[in-house]
Order: C-alpha cells, then sequence, then structure tokens
C-alpha cells in the first residue's frame, strides 16, 4: 500500500486524503501540541441524494466532528465544491454558504473541504418537474435530552420521480424550548417535552406542507436502551490492487444512532482499533434507526501485492453512546485476503453488491419505496442483468428467486455503480423484512456468488 504523505501544517487536525468520492480515503492523525484542544476527527456533508427543481435553491450543511464528542457547524467555513458548476452551482459567498441552485437539468456531486480535510460526498439531482407531494421521515421519533436527529423532507414529483429536498424547505418547529432545528432537517433535542416539526415548501406562490412530525424528548437521566450496533455481516474482495469490504451493520439498541462512521483497515498487527480513531477507508451513515439494518462498501486502492489481515470499526468517531456493552461489539476482524502479485491474464469476473439499500413508507397512497445502489467490483462487465426487491421475507433470499419487484439492469462496467428505485404498494404492520438481489437469476458468473443481498427493517 503506498504510504501516507506527511502534512506538516495545522498538527492538530486529522487530515482525510484519497478518493474524491468521499466513501474512501486515507487518513492520518497527528498529536496536537495542546492536547486540551479536542482534534477535528472528520468533516461531514449533507443532504445526501437530494432533488432540487430546476431555479431553486438547496441548501448544504457541513458538521465537523471532534474528539471531545462535540459536533460544530463549519457551513460558514468549509470551501464548497460542486462537480458540475452548468448543473449546480454552490454559493461560497457571506450570509449564502453552501447554498446550491439548479442551473440545468442533470446530476452533480458537491463535497466541502476544510484546512485539509475532505468531506464525503454527495450525489444530487436537478430536475424541471414540479414538485407535488412532501413527507417527513421519519413521522415521528424518540430521543434523550442532548440527543440529535436528520431529518429528511422526501418530495413525489410531477414526472413519476421522487427525491430528498431537505435542504430546500423551510423547516419549522412547535416548541423551541423542546427541539430546535436547522435549514437542513437537523433537530437538536433541548429540554423534556413534545413538539411538531414542519417541512414546507415555497415556489412560485404554491405552498406545500408536510404532515407533521412528532418528536418526544426524554429526561437525560430516564432510563432508555442505548444504540447498539453490530456488524452482521461482511465480504472481503480483492482485485489487483484493491481490496474492497462489503459490510451490513444493525443497530439492535433502543434509540437510533446518528452520524454513524465506518472505518476499515486494511492490515492491523496491534490487534483491533478502538474508537474515536481513523482507518484507510471510511464511509459515513447519517441515521440508522432501532432495529435498522445498513449496508456499506468501503474500497482501498494501491494496495501492495501480499496476505493481509483486516479490521472493521463500527462508530469510530465514538459519536453514539452504546452503552459499556455495547461498544464492546463494534469491530470486525481479522478478516484474511490475499493481494495477488501479477493480475491474472484474464480479467476477473464480475462481482456484484448491493452497495446501498434504504425504504421509506408514505401514506395517501400507502406505499412503501425503496432506494437500491448496486456495484460491480470485479474487472469484467456483468451483461444485462435483473434486480429483485422482496417485501418481507424471514430470510434472505437467493438465487433465483421470485421478488415481488423486478428492476432490469443495463450492463455494468467494472467499478460502476446503477442507482435504483422502486415502490410497493401498501404499508408494514408492524413490520417488513425486506431484502434486494442482485442477478435474481443466477445468470452471471461472479467472482463472490454470496454477497448480492442487503436487507432492510421497514416500519409504518
Amino acid at each position: 500500500m503506498r504510504p501516507l504523505p506527511l502534512r506538516a501544517s495545522l498538527p492538530f487536525l486529522l487530515v482525510l486524503l484519497g478518493l474524491p468520492c468521499g466513501c474512501a480515503s486515507q487518513w492520518q492523525v497527528e498529536i496536537p501540541p495542546n492536547e486540551d484542544e479536542p482534534l477535528l476527527l472528520g468533516l461531514g456533508v449533507a443532504p445526501d441524494r437530494s432533488v432540487v427543481s430546476l431555479g431553486e435553491g438547496l441548501q448544504f450543511v457541513a458538521t465537523g466532528f471532534y474528539s471531545d464528542q462535540s459536533t460544530r457547524d463549519l457551513t460558514d467555513v468549509v470551501r464548497w465544491q460542486s462537480w458540475r458548476e452548468d448543473i449546480l452551482s454552490v454559493s461560497t459567498a457571506m450570509d449564502s454558504e453552501g447554498l446550491g441552485s439548479g442551473v440545468a437539468a442533470g446530476a452533480s456531486r458537491v463535497r466541502a473541504t476544510y484546512l485539509d480535510g475532505v468531506s464525503n460526498e454527495l450525489h444530487v439531482w436537478v430536475t424541471e418537474a414540479r414538485l407535488e407531494q412532501l413527507t417527513i421521515r421519519p413521522s415521528q421519533a424518540e430521543l434523550v435530552s442532548g440527543q440529535e436527529l436528520q431529518l429528511v423532507a422526501e418530495a413525489a414529483f410531477s414526472d413519476g420521480s421522487r427525491g430528498n429536498v431537505s435542504g430546500s424547505v423551510r423547516w419549522i418547529t412547535s416548541d423551541g424550548s423542546v427541539v430546535t432545528v436547522g435549514s437542513a432537517g437537523r433537530v437538536q433535542s433541548d429540554d423534556p417535552g413534545a413538539a411538531q416539526i414542519r417541512a414546507v415548501y415555497e415556489s412560485q406562490g404554491a405552498v406545500i406542507e408536510a404532515a407533521p412530525a412528532l418528536v418526544q424528548v426524554l429526561p437525560a437521566g430516564q432510563a432508555l436502551a442505548p444504540a447498539d450496533l453490530r456488524v452482521v455481516g461482511a465480504e472481503l474482495a480483492a482485485d489487483t490492487d484493491v481490496v474492497s469490504v462489503s459490510v451490513t451493520i444493525h443497530n439492535v439498541g433502543g434509540v437510533a444512532a446518528t452520524d454513524l462512521w465506518v472505518d476499515f483497515w486494511l492490515e492491523r498487527s496491534d490487534g483491533p482499533p478502538s474508537a474515536p480513531t481513523a482507518g484507510d477507508a471510511y464511509q459515513i451513515v447519517p441515521f440508522l434507526a432501532p432495529g435498522a439494518e445498513a449496508t456499506c462498501v468501503l474500497q482501498i486502492s494501491d494496495v501492495d501485492p501480499g496476505d493481509y489481515a483486516p479490521w472493521l470499526l463500527v462508530d469510530s468517531l465514538d459519536t453514539n453512546d452504546e452503552g459499556a456493552h455495547g461498544e464492546l461489539d463494534n469491530t470486525w476482524g481479522p478478516g484474511e485476503v490475499h493481494v495477488a502479485s501479477e493480475p491474472d491474464e484474464a480479467a476477473l469476473p464480475p462481482d456484484l453488491v448491493v452497495s446501498y439499500f434504504e425504504a421509506w413508507t408514505f401514506s395517501e397512497p400507502d406505499e412503501v419505496l425503496y432506494f437500491i445502489d448496486v456495484s460491480n467490483l470485479g474487472g469484467e462487465a456483468t451483461g444485462d442483468f435483473e434486480l429483485g426487491l422482496f417485501r418481507d421475507l424471514s430470510t434472505a433470499p437467493v438465487a433465483p428467486g421470485s421478488p415481488e419487484v423486478t428492476i432490469e439492469v443495463v450492463s455494468l462496467a467494472p467499478g460502476d455503480t446503477d442507482y435504483l428505485s422502486a415502490v410497493i404498494e401498501g404499508v408494514p404492520s408492524p413490520a417488513w423484512s425486506s431484502f434486494a438481489l442482485a442477478d435474481v437469476q443466477g445468470s452471471i458468473t461472479e467472482l463472490i456468488e454470496d454477497n448480492n443481498t442487503a436487507g432492510f427493517q421497514v416500519t409504518p
């Protein structure tokens, strides 16, 4: 693996280096001269997977995560970058920092840099369609005083598409002493009590409002099972000088986990990592509800030939209180992976993985909207295949299967990802264990055949 470059300036900063996509990076930590000053451990930006109507505004927010478990709003001081300024521009002007504006229909990516730090990367779509319906997810939540929560405003558009408009609506709280809410839907709980949070979209004289979300805040000392994060599955793969891992995380606790960082080490001779720390690659999960699962795919590039023992750490920045017992099961490893000294004469076969899977429940009409990303981590193109969506199963499906919904996917080149969505009618009662299965008919010969599935617990 290529050695980390040294950074002599700003020794108090945790440097995030590497891939521009923000889903994998090399990190370096230097000891601060003043041990009392907290380290900046990471930089996160939100909201992700946003949709903004042409000519409308979209507010992005940057958050710094520090070693004393504090967070700071850095929206006004970071440098914002849009990959396609001709599609989406992001302002750095005073009093409008982080405000995106749709310029032309299409897709762009957004990230922020601060000093030597690089944030995660956001995917943004600009549409010419009109916003017609608005929903807040989750519709209700229970927090302990001092805990934060990311609300999402989900919109339905006139062309049938749906998307995240959390940065385009006006957020309103019924009781500012109980909760406050930021410009992109970030909720901070204060005094115990209950408050309703509204999301209002205003454009060219039209006003669309979502049904309010109910947030209840419990006293900090009240007994409530904390979040408890566990790695329930991990699959390793190596392709010449790239090592990948697909990891599934389950929150078995009683409260949601927020700002959840997942870190991946290629080799740790000194044993399992402990938080707060930083790995060779990382990914952030903004919100994981009690009982829910999330799947992340992390990659490390420029790996030298040899045998490695990788490790994973969940909640690597220690931003979630899991209690004494919950903190003991946040690691996975050591795994085993071999990187060949020379590539094979023939390219490695395809390797499909569901790299993102999430579901949101709606009413009027009653339906569940699924977001699915499927990636090819192998060395050859896949050819056309089908992705299957299963509404409610007791165990994970295997190919060939009979899903409720089938999505046709055009051939994926090595390293490519397709971003998919689908709707299933009905509302879970009390919950659905939904699954997505890439290559549902089992028609493609793959490098790894048992990592094509991801699950998500869908609640009303």
